[in-house]
């Protein structure tokens, strides 16, 4: 059993809260061994509330309870062809490679907002607020002769949101995948601004400026 305690520092991004331990558990292989000898990873988590919150303030965020099983879990991926995960993302594995997915669920709070400006005056408002249950993936090839405990520790901890992928540090790397999907809800909100407010209305054009409101 490989245990990664939740606190600050254990995560290299977006970390916002949360106490707890999520364990990495497998009954064939020692975390100092070769991932390439490790052939399935069950994982869950223990604590006294293995909360876990990742995201930021000022923008999407996703909260996972990892107190009890199935929240979490890890698939080790050899075949590409043998994995509706990979199929369904067009993921290959390469020769020497082992393709890790860490797969989280949770609940999603928060909202992201912005303006686009569009020629002449107008502005464009949006907005976006999720709610309900959302999951998130991590894929991440790792060497198969890595050892296990090292590749696990990196796949969990460098858990970022993909929203969030936009400075050097955050940039997924060479055949990582991160993917953030909603199971429920999600509110959106957009406005046109010209001058005066533009409500109600359906099929607008103006010259080259057209709005569906």
């Amino acid at each position: 059993m490989l245990p990664i305690a939740i606190q600050p520092g254990t995560f290299k991004r977006d970390f916002l809260g949360g106490y707890g331990t999520l364990n990495l558990d497998w009954a064939d292989c020692d975390p100092a061994k070769s991932l390439n000898t490790l052939t399935a990873v069950a994982s869950g988590g223990v604590g006294s509330t293995g909360a876990l919150s990742v995201g930021r303030s000022n923008g999407l965020q996703m909260c996972a309870s990892l107190s009890a099983l199935g929240n979490s879990t890890i698939d080790l991926i050899r075949d590409a062809t043998k994995s509706d995960f990979a199929k369904q993302y067009k993921l290959t594995v390469p020769v020497g490679k082992v393709g890790c997915r860490f797969h989280l669920e949770g609940q999603a709070g928060g909202t992201l907002s912005g303006s686009v400006p569009l020629p002449a005056i107008a502005n464009l408002d949006f907005g976006i607020k999720a709610g309900a249950s959302v999951f998130y993936d991590r894929f991440c090839l790792y060497d198969a002769e890595e050892p296990s405990g090292n590749a696990l520790i990196d796949l969990v901890t460098g858990l970022r949101l993909p929203e969030h992928c936009g400075s050097p540090d955050a940039i997924p790397g060479p055949g990582e995948l991160l993917v953030f999907g909603y199971d429920g809800c999600l509110d959106m909100n957009a406005g046109l601004s010209w001058g005066y407010q533009l409500t109600g209305h359906e099929g607008i054009a103006y010259n080259e400026l057209k709005a569906s409101i």
